[in-house]
């Protein structure tokens, strides 16, 4: 029975989950380290249940580095506008981040 249970053990070996934004949706802290774009849109579209759509190019490989603390939505988004050089616009429900208008 001990080697049986030593073996599922082995089988179901638990991992380190390393995602930094793992509790937020308990504590309301999210934090992206050189996170890459859509690394942010897909952690951003979970915590708040949200569509955002990514309009960027393909070859456009931004990344985030920013930590919040039960800040909205909006508030993200316009330190992300300030920080990536992007603009990030609201239809209906949906995001769509843009590259910003070159003046």
């Amino acid at each position: 029975v001990d080697q049986i249970r030593n073996w599922i053990f082995d089988l179901v070996e638990k991992e380190k989950n390393t995602d930094p934004n793992f509790m937020a949706w308990q504590n309301g802290k999210l934090v992206f380290n050189n996170t890459p774009i859509e690394g942010v849109i897909k952690t951003l579209s979970e915590y708040y249940g949200i569509k955002i759509q990514n309009k960027l190019s393909a070859d456009n490989q931004i990344t985030f580095n920013s930590s919040f603390d039960n800040q909205s939505l909006e508030e993200i988004f316009k330190i992300m506008e300030l920080t990536l050089y992007v603009r990030v616009e609201k239809t209906n429900n949906n995001y769509i981040i843009l590259p910003e208008n070159k003046k």
